[in-house]
């Protein structure tokens, strides 16, 4: 019987660790990678204070 792999990563990697780390899983477990990106550049710091001085 032919069982398919469903096994999907699913990551955000901000400086590229996590994704090394995605890749080498996912080789491992046959899965298929699903990157997170931020939509705009910035950190959780500068969302804060935009959202507090409006």
């Amino acid at each position: 019987m032919n069982e398919k792999n469903n096994a999907v990563i699913v990551y955000f990697s901000k400086d590229g660790n996590t994704r090394k780390g995605a890749k080498i899983l996912g080789e491992r477990l046959d899965a298929k990678l699903i990157e997170l990106k931020e939509a705009k550049k910035g950190n959780v710091l500068q969302a804060v204070f935009k959202k507090v001085h409006r």
